[in-house]
């Protein structure tokens, strides 16, 4: 029977002097061991328990998961469920991957357009994208199903997300400009009414009207759900900004309630009389 040192057993597989000890102290992997000088004997039996433990590992489990099943020639449910589980966390961390891959892309995006990015709004960016999950979850508490999913799985939105991205960059930029005008001041009514229509234009007629119905119904303004989504999704102005803001856009929907006018009309080519 051929025999190994654990230095050729380490050349010959990859793993590590140090670990290859390491699972011999813990249990794991134990060799025999030579009566005369102590020094580690594998055989190609020791082989193939390694290569089952090195299987194991990469596919997520802990080592005390794979003490469990190393030494057994066949596994039954008691591994499916084990393997589903670290399934769903590996699934977990893809998704997170994604969305940290998308938030680069979104800075990348900035700063070849503008060469520099506003570091809230960078926040903002970052943190919508990590809350996403919790959003949709909030939204339809408001909304139905139907229209969380035309928001968030939008197609049209995805292919034109980087002219989004630099719309809103743009919007940000318009609002510290423009902040400590009157709410009402027509350069202000015609940034909110240029912001609403580039996202809105971008919703099924259907969406609109429901969102539309939404804000009429004044549930936006709950104190529960601001408090809530303003962590999920935090705005990149200060709360002088913000509360600006809020007026300007106060001031928008007013008159375009005034002037018989909806969201879904506004999207379909009606104004409010601050086209410029």
């Amino acid at each position: 029977m051929e025999t190994y040192s654990i230095g050729e057993i380490a050349k010959k597989t990859g793993v590590s002097i140090r670990t290859l000890r390491y699972y011999d102290e813990i249990g794991l992997l134990q060799p025999t061991k030579d009566p005369s000088s102590g020094h580690r004997i594998y055989t190609e039996e020791d082989i193939l328990q390694l290569h089952k433990i090195m299987s194991l590992k990469f596919i997520g489990l802990s080592l005390e998961e794979i003490r469990q099943y190393i030494h057994q020639p066949t596994y039954d449910l008691t591994l499916k469920e084990t393997l589903m589980l670290e399934k769903n966390m590996l699934e977990q961390k893809r998704r997170q991957l994604e969305r940290s891959i998308q938030a680069i892309e979104y800075a990348i995006t900035l700063l070849e357009e503008e060469g520099e990015i506003d570091s809230l709004l960078l926040m903002s960016l970052i943190r919508s994208i990590q809350t996403e999950d919790d959003q949709k979850r909030l939204m339809t508490h408001y909304l139905d199903q139907e229209t969380v999913d035309a928001i968030f799985h939008n197609e049209e939105l995805k292919q034109k997300e980087n002219e989004m991205i630099k719309s809103y960059a743009q919007f940000v930029k318009q609002v510290h400009e423009l902040y400590g005008l009157p709410a009402d001041h027509p350069d202000v009514q015609h940034m909110i009414e240029t912001f609403l229509r580039s996202t809105f234009g971008l919703l099924s007629l259907e969406t609109v009207e429901k969102i539309t119905e939404l804000l009429n119904q004044n549930q936006w303004d709950s104190f529960e759900w601001k408090e809530e989504w303003d962590v999920l999704s935090p705005l990149p102005f200060s709360k002088e900004e913000t509360q600006w803001l809020e007026q300007a856009m106060d001031d928008y929907m007013q008159r375009l309630e005034h002037m018989g006018i909806d969201m879904k009309e506004s999207k379909e080519g009606e104004n409010s009389g601050y086209e410029k």
